[in-house]
């Protein structure tokens, strides 16, 4: 994966890195990455249940049945930096062999300059799939992103099709509804106007995992009245402190005058 989760700790809040400190610093602070390393695998069908060798599938890893993943080889992949418009990119979902959707890659943002020519955007997405990547791919279904420049459509990226990959304008429960009407044509959606731009899904990595997760538990109340008895704590010790300060103070005026 990408550390997309960790572009706003680094500087100028991109993933563009300039030196290998760049590099580790987006790593080292990616749950995406984390997730990678240690659960590398996880809603993956074990290829033993279909009859085949994990070795014959996945030579770079070994799998013992009894205590799971043992091992893994990783790669690190440094890709060119470019400067790319956010309003085209896209994330195209393919259902056995089908393109059943397109949603915008950045749904929490609304670009006007989409709205006169999503018929143009669809036919070459469409177009480019056909040509490029249908009957092509090794699995049936799967998710990938690309990106729509003057003249070319590039490839940005594959991911698996199923809810560890991001659905954004979409649920994975109408995309892998098998009685879904996808005869007719691919859905196209994008954000048709300012208030309807959606949360990221990336803002939570800007705060602590402690406080993600009593937000999602419904605890943040009882965090809330914690802190503010805490807070009154101290201002009332503070107040207790002061008030002595200002006896020793009193009590020593007259020596001090006497000193003088």
């Amino acid at each position: 994966s990408s550390p997309r989760d960790a572009h706003w700790i680094a500087t100028g809040s991109t993933l563009r890195c300039n030196c290998v400190n760049d590099v580790l610093l987006l790593l080292k602070s990616s749950d995406f990455v984390s997730h990678d390393l240690y659960q590398p695998y996880e809603g993956c069908v074990d290829v033993n249940e279909k009859g085949y060798s994990p070795s014959d599938s996945h030579p770079k890893r070994t799998e013992d049945r009894s205590s799971g993943l043992v091992n893994t080889s990783y790669e690190l992949v440094l890709r060119r930096w470019y400067h790319l418009q956010p309003a085209m990119e896209f994330r195209c979902f393919v259902r056995d062999n089908e393109l059943i959707g397109i949603s915008q890659r950045h749904h929490d943002m609304f670009f006007e300059t989409l709205l006169p020519i999503q018929a143009e955007l669809k036919a070459r997405i469409e177009t480019f799939y056909a040509d490029n990547i249908l009957l092509k791919f090794p699995d049936p279904s799967y998710v990938f992103d690309v990106y729509l420049g003057p003249r070319t459509v590039r490839l940005i990226d594959f991911n698996p099709f199923g809810p560890l990959t991001d659905s954004l304008m979409f649920d994975w429960q109408e995309l892998s509804d098998p009685h879904r009407e996808t005869q007719d044509s691919t859905e196209l959606r994008i954000i048709m106007a300012p208030k309807g731009v959606r949360q990221s899904t990336l803002s939570y990595a800007r705060v602590p995992r402690e406080i993600v997760d009593m937000s999602a538990d419904g605890k943040m109340e009882g965090f809330t009245e914690m802190c503010e008895v805490m807070r009154k704590k101290e201002l009332e010790g503070g107040d207790a402190g002061e008030s002595d300060s200002e006896g020793a103070s009193d009590e020593g005026g007259p020596d001090t005058e006497a000193e003088r």
